[in-house]
């Protein structure tokens, strides 16, 4: 009898103590941890083994299947199905994803003494001895060594020098090369030692790709970082080795526990799928020394904001900019809702103020610790020399992601075997094309980001890193997250459906052009075109976003 005043009038103090007692019960039920259903998830591994037994050889055939049972089943739940019969799905198709990209990878990996050498190589090594080698010596280091030893890399004749990036007669660089200038009797016993033992990682031929890749290019962060792991794990011992290898795993398990703990089962299998769908990832979930643990801190910073802990989530992307640089465009992103609000306002929002100020203080302690990298400060003067000649060849490779690489190829033609200097020719002539097409998108990001959360801001960091670099493709990974912009709790409002569709069809795009015989330079050109246009679709879609409304008035998801 107290509550029945509340349907009329001002509520009795009764009926308000239980609507707040409702509300309480409410936001605790929003907050458990939904748990994917085991049968779903043993029938995605099912689907993922599947696709590898249609096209062992391929993996891009596999997806292509893949994305095949996607619609397939998408079609089936989409029109009469629930929001659960959809969210299921999604958490199907991301098991599937799953042990379609890392399947066969995790089964070498356990079964054999093998690594992803190509990787390991450059930063275990490069790490290690750091303070020997620099940016410049690994290779000349490299072959020296194996020349004094069982000579396993003879007929290798080609080798990029790293000081002019030029690929040169490999005498001209290894003779000038002499260890006691840099190395201690032990050092460089210890350092013969792991070439010998990674050298037989991959057959003498399969070595001449990674002698003409472009170096260690590491910060002197994560130098610090991977050098004192990889001193923990030599590699006359196997298992050691492996585990430093494996470390991406665990932070992988941990990002995406905390994504579901957050932002609930669907938006985080949605985040899986993308990333283990995307071409970006190919091959290299697995085996690798510390390849994803940028992505890892950038989306545990996402979660730790939304969890109202700014300090953590700064340490976290503290740790992102100075260990890979490019993330420092996600920060100043989020800065711009920040900076538009305090200027409409005059008055900074406090969870910001409280993350920036944490960013700088985590920042100078991380700097401070990089000085123990082995060569000082000297270790920066020497990254931003190197980096800056890294980037300045970077942009004409052949797989590679930016609005410059775009321009490389010249507009409107067919011919898709350009050599790099004809590349080079090319962007030269279309640069202000480039230009152009830079400015349009930064100025549609700008005034789309400005009213947009700071986080959400961040996520959206994506438009300028693809306007103003050219990155390495596996930074892409960060494209998974772009569903998680504008999230709330309830039904999806934010229309990440449509985001991680058009996603998925960008990835179909690749794999279908790669099927058709594609070369590697022209399926990257089309895959740059279809993420310019993708990314621009984010920004519309952003732009005209229904506002996000309460749970209360929308219901339960």
């Amino acid at each position: 009898m107290q509550l029945e005043g509340c349907a009329a009038g001002r509520p009795p103090l009764p009926c308000r103590e239980f609507e707040l007692e409702r509300a309480k019960q409410e936001v605790v039920r929003s907050r458990q941890l939904e748990l994917p259903n085991a049968s779903d998830l043993l029938l995605g591994a099912l689907i993922g083994a599947l696709a590898f037994w249609v096209e062992p050889g391929s993996v891009k055939s596999a997806v292509l299947v893949l994305l095949g049972m996607f619609a397939l089943l998408w079609r089936r739940s989409g029109g009469a199905g629930t929001e659960r019969d959809r969210t299921r799905l999604i958490v199907l198709l991301a098991m599937a994803s799953l042990v379609l990209a890392g399947g066969r990878q995790t089964a070498t990996f356990v079964t054999t003494q093998k690594v992803r050498v190509w990787n390991v190589y450059h930063y275990y090594l490069g790490a290690k001895y750091f303070e020997e080698l620099g940016y410049t010596d690994l290779y000349d280091a490299t072959l020296r060594a194996d020349r004094e030893g069982r000579d396993y890399w003879r007929d290798i004749d080609r080798v990029r020098d790293l000081i002019t990036y030029e690929v040169v007669d490999r005498d001209k660089t290894e003779i000038a090369f002499d260890p006691s200038d840099s190395f201690s009797p032990e050092r460089w016993r210890d350092f013969r030692q792991d070439v010998e033992a990674l050298s037989g990682q991959r057959s003498p031929a399969r070595w001449k790709g990674i002698f003409r890749d472009r170096g260690f290019n590491a910060s002197p962060v994560w130098v610090v970082v991977g050098s004192t792991l990889a001193n923990l794990a030599p590699t006359d011992r196997p298992l050691a080795l492996k585990f430093l290898c494996s470390l991406d795993l665990p932070l992988l398990v941990a990002t995406f526990w905390l994504l579901l703990h957050v932002f609930g089962l669907r938006q985080a299998s949605l985040v899986l799928l993308l990333l283990t769908s995307s071409p970006v990832n190919a091959n290299r979930f697995v085996g690798g020394f510390l390849q994803y643990d940028w992505f890892c801190a950038v989306a545990l910073a996402v979660c730790f904001y939304r969890m109202h802990k700014p300090k953590l989530a700064a340490f976290l992307m503290a740790y992102a900019v100075l260990t890979r640089v490019f993330p420092l465009l996600f920060v100043l992103a989020g800065l711009l809702p920040i900076l538009w609000k305090w200027w409409t306002t005059r008055r900074p929002p406090l969870r910001e103020r409280h993350f920036l100020v944490a960013f700088l203080g985590w920042c100078a302690l991380l700097l401070a610790l990089s000085l123990f990298n082995g060569r000082g400060v000297g270790g920066w003067r020497e990254f931003v020399a190197n980096i800056t000649t890294h980037k300045q060849h970077h942009v004409f490779g052949e797989r590679r992601v930016g609005l410059q690489f775009l321009f490389t190829h010249k507009l409107g033609s067919f011919d898709t075997d350009e050599s790099v200097r004809e590349r080079e020719k090319t962007f030269e002539d279309q640069h202000g094309f480039y230009l152009a097409g830079a400015a349009a998108m930064m100025v549609v990001f700008l005034i789309v980001a400005r009213k947009q959360t700071p986080w959400d801001a961040q996520i959206l960091g994506l438009v300028p890193v693809f306007a103003l670099l050219v990155t390495s493709r596996y930074y892409w990974s960060y494209l998974a997250l772009i569903p998680l912009v504008g999230w709330r709790r309830g039904p999806p409002l934010n229309n990440a459906r449509r985001l991680g569709a058009g996603q998925l069809a960008l990835f179909a795009t690749f794999y279908l052009y790669d099927a058709l015989g594609g070369g590697t330079y022209s399926t990257y050109v089309v895959f740059n075109i279809s993420l310019a246009a993708y990314l621009l679709f984010v920004l519309v879609e952003k732009a005209f976003a229904r506002p996000a409304t309460s749970r209360a008035a929308t219901g339960s998801s």
